[in-house]
């Protein structure tokens, strides 16, 4: 039985016509995901996580010192979370407690980091895609301390 489309007034049964409707839907497809944007490059915890926290979280939530019972700096310390519960829910970064502090407004009392600037746009954006993507982390014990910066 050929393909028929009915639509009043015009039966589309021809070779042609088939040909045509297909072309027409993979353009729209090709529109479709032109439009969505760049696919995300893989958040590397290492690379682009590890120096965000080492940067702007650590002096509070670090080896020398856990403000409200959270560590940031390990692995298992960072995922078991603080005072506050689990800061960080792999695979939800809306639900983080880490993701929706580093995102308060600036004026709030609760925004992270307390000391220091705040996280940029594209250091926040890191943060949202590493916990959405399932906030893979190193097995290593303790991350490396960052160097410490020359004057």
């Amino acid at each position: 039985m050929p393909f028929t489309l009915v639509t009043p007034g015009v039966i589309w049964h021809t070779p042609a016509m088939r040909e045509g409707l297909k072309t027409i839907g993979l353009v729209a497809l090709l529109c479709a995901s032109a439009n969505a944007g760049p696919a995300e490059k893989t958040v590397d915890f290492a690379k682009h996580i590890q120096p965000i926290l080492a940067k702007s979280c650590y002096r509070c939530h670090g080896e020398e010192k856990q403000e409200h019972e959270l560590r940031l700096d390990r692995k298992a310390d960072a995922m078991k979370g603080g005072i506050s519960g689990k800061v960080i829910i792999p695979g939800d970064a809306k639900k983080s407690l880490l993701y929706k502090l580093i995102t308060l407004p600036e004026e709030s009392l609760d925004v992270m980091p307390a000391m220091g600037p705040l996280l940029n746009e594209k250091q926040k954006k890191l943060i949202k895609n590493w916990i959405d993507s399932g906030a893979s982390w190193p097995e290593k014990k303790t991350v490396e301390k960052p160097k410490s910066e020359t004057k």
